[in-house]
């Protein structure tokens, strides 16, 4: 299956622009936020153009994964945002 998204080079540009201050957090929800957006990182390299999937399409194990990495990062929004 072929999926095709454009994800904006800006997607996390307030988590870029703010990744010195994560540090003011407590230590758990510093943990989550970094997990969060590498978690969404992961995620985002499987669209990008030079991706493996990108070029060959997602077979059932790589969408999968895909949906797996992305349940994880809605477990850890929700102990971001409480």
């Amino acid at each position: 299956m072929f999926l095709y998204i454009h994800i904006p080079d800006d997607y996390a540009i307030f988590y870029k622009t703010n990744v010195g201050k994560v540090g003011l957090l407590s230590p758990e929800k510093t943990q989550n936020i970094i997990l969060f957006h590498q978690l969404l990182q992961a995620v985002i390299q499987d669209f990008h153009p030079d991706a493996h999937t990108y070029k060959n399409g997602f077979d059932y194990e790589a969408l999968s994964q895909t949906i797996d990495i992305l349940r994880q990062a809605i477990d850890v929004r929700e102990k971001i945002v409480i």
